[in-house]
């Protein structure tokens, strides 16, 4: 409650600690939209960490706003971003309604702190508001990044009913940290949608890497992007013995306008490349 003292009455300093941090995150978040686009992540994130020590596993995950928890620092990101990293990075939890903006605007702030961003989603929706955010995070960034874009890595996150209301659950982390950039592709290599079988698109990623350095993903919504995902952690299962420990598979997202039928249509671009784990 320290962080917002001036918005406690003197007659809540005798509440229960979960009350008075109620009103301090309601009023933080309110605050939140009259800040300057650059301040406003700082105020969310601290908002959103003190919002965590109070509410439920369960809460957390169905809240529209970003919770925090403590991650693994990864060195390998922070060299490539060419910052110091200072303290533990967190993971930021996004989902279907989170706000996209708002979501890059705070990956951006721990890509910048950390040289690494790690983003906790289940479902598909959720997956696709973070790589939308990640493409505006990297507009953001592009002054610092000096010819690098972001790349997510994703990673499987088995979640015990213990954190998701009593039922096993699977999501993902999707680690988002700054690669050399590739080279855009204008077609996809491999097109994707939600009933794409996962398995044979990494059987096809896993062949075209050995040849290539770079395959490009392409997919139009929610369902198509999760499908890639997927396929994407398969196919390092696939590719284990020649990445080995120390290279993991990487995506570039980016939004492309195409022309179908005579209308302007827009789908998402993931180039897969490999990348230092």
């Amino acid at each position: 409650t320290s962080l917002f003292p001036f918005f406690l009455p003197h007659s809540m300093l005798r509440a229960p600690i979960e009350m008075r941090r109620a009103v301090v995150v309601a009023a933080g978040r309110r605050l939140s939209g009259s800040l300057p686009t650059a301040s406003a992540p700082l105020l969310l994130s601290r908002v959103a960490s003190l919002e965590a020590r109070s509410a439920s596993p369960l809460a957390a995950w169905r809240s529209r706003c970003l919770g925090f928890a403590v991650a693994r620092p990864l060195a390998t990101a922070a060299a490539a971003a060419g910052v110091e990293p200072q303290g533990e990075p967190q993971v930021l939890m996004a989902s279907a309604k989170s706000n996209v903006g708002k979501l890059a605007g705070a990956i951006a702030a721990q890509i910048r702190t950390h040289g690494v961003a790690v983003v906790s989603v289940v479902g598909p929706q959720a997956s696709y508001m973070v790589l939308k955010a990640t493409i505006i995070a990297d507009r953001y960034l592009q002054d610092t990044l000096s010819g690098k874009r972001l790349a997510v890595v994703p990673k499987k996150n088995d979640i015990t009913g213990e954190a998701a209301g009593g039922t096993d659950t699977v999501g993902l982390h999707l680690h988002i940290r700054p690669l050399p950039e590739v080279e855009p592709a204008v077609q996809p290599d491999i097109f994707s949608s939600g009933t794409t079988n996962v398995g044979l698109m990494a059987g096809l990623m896993s062949n075209m890497l050995k040849k290539a350095d770079v395959v490009t993903l392409g997919g139009m919504g929610a369902n198509a992007v999760s499908s890639a995902l997927k396929a994407t952690i398969i196919a390092q299962g696939f590719m284990a013995d020649t990445l080995g420990e120390t290279s993991v598979l990487a995506i570039v997202p980016r939004m492309n306008e195409f022309d179908e039928g005579g209308e302007k249509r827009s789908r998402m671009l993931l180039a897969c490349t490999r990348t230092d784990s």
